[in-house]
């Protein structure tokens, strides 16, 4: 039991160092990168990042080949990239994806396709994704403007968000991981909309002044989103945060 209370106290320090800059996330220039920063610091000892881009494509037709082409065009702008990535197309619930992948990169040229008068409608979007382990900020900040500027380079505009993971060793309790989420909260002075608790995920919706202009809910608008959940397969308590919300439900 002390080892346990031990290992919540050390979440905890670091859960409240963070929150002082999670404040400014999204508030202005450098706001993600300094939550990056401060989560490089704080008592996770297994901590990653992921930079997404998702950018709306069109509805002009696109073959095959055209879409594979977009997506070699975008990596072909990525730095340090080595051998031959791997492509594949999938079926999806409103149409198909083509995707272009090494294991640290990712990039989908996603295609919803819907009926109107006869006509076969098509919508076409972009999802570009870059894994880091270790989340270090510098490595952080470079790998979102290479990956904005590879996509503009293929004629596509978008802003990278980032989307950070910090893990440790244990399992928490529900309640445990309730006080840990509502700690940073509480230090970000962001007010809760919405809150999932539940055994296998807590998940909160919030707002916070000054992070970001963040999306609407039912409940409300928000702009910050926290998850915590336990691995039991690997036996590690998870913490995800990202803004204006994380972008895949865990």
């Amino acid at each position: 039991m002390k080892g346990k209370k031990k290992m919540l106290a050390a979440v905890l320090a670091g859960a409240l160092t963070a929150a002082a800059a999670l404040t400014a996330l999204g508030a202005g220039p450098g706001g993600r990168e300094t939550a990056v920063e401060v989560f490089e610091d704080a008592s996770f000892d297994a901590l990653s990042c992921r930079v997404l881009l998702e950018a709306d494509l069109g509805s002009e037709y696109r073959t095959i080949g055209e879409k594979e082409d977009c997506l070699r065009l975008i990596y072909s702008g990525l730095k340090g990239r080595e051998g031959e990535p791997a492509v594949s197309r999938e079926p999806t619930e409103e149409g198909e994806k083509t995707v272009l992948s090494d294991g640290k990169v990712s990039l989908s040229f996603c295609t919803a396709e819907q009926k109107e008068e006869g006509q076969i409608l098509q919508r076409n979007f972009l999802r570009a994704e870059l894994f880091l382990e270790g989340g270090e900020a510098e490595e952080a900040r470079e790998a979102a403007k290479e990956l904005e500027e590879a996509a503009a380079g293929a004629g596509v505009n978008g802003c990278a968000s980032f989307e950070l993971e910090g893990s440790f060793a244990g399992l928490l309790t529900l309640n445990e991981r309730q006080i840990v989420a509502e700690a940073l909260l509480e230090q970000m002075d962001a007010g809760t909309v919405a809150s999932v608790y539940r055994e296998e995920l807590c998940t909160v919706y919030a707002w916070k002044k000054g992070a970001g202009e963040g999306v609407r809910l039912p409940e409300g608008r928000v702009n910050l989103n926290l998850a915590a959940f336990c691995d039991e397969e690997q036996g590690r308590t998870v913490f995800r945060l990202g803004s204006p919300v994380l972008r895949e439900d865990y």
